[in-house]
């Protein structure tokens, strides 16, 4: 697999998530989703944010202007 698949790869899956949040958030509102559920996929999301661990090498820091 190329980079450049690889990384739209990535965006598309990034902007899928940002698009289901709310329905997310609606299914867990309506206890649609259990508690479990919703700590599991957290902890997912989790480790893609700063600090986390899914990108948190030196490898992802940005290079010195």
């Amino acid at each position: 697999m190329t980079p450049a698949v690889i990384l739209a790869l990535a965006d598309l899956a990034l902007g899928m998530l940002e698009k289901l949040a709310p329905a997310i958030a609606n299914l867990a509102k309506n206890g649609d989703v259990t508690p479990e559920e919703q700590e599991a996929l957290d902890a997912r999301v989790a480790a893609l944010r700063p600090g986390g661990t899914a990108f948190g090498g030196p490898e992802w820091e940005a290079p010195p202007e």
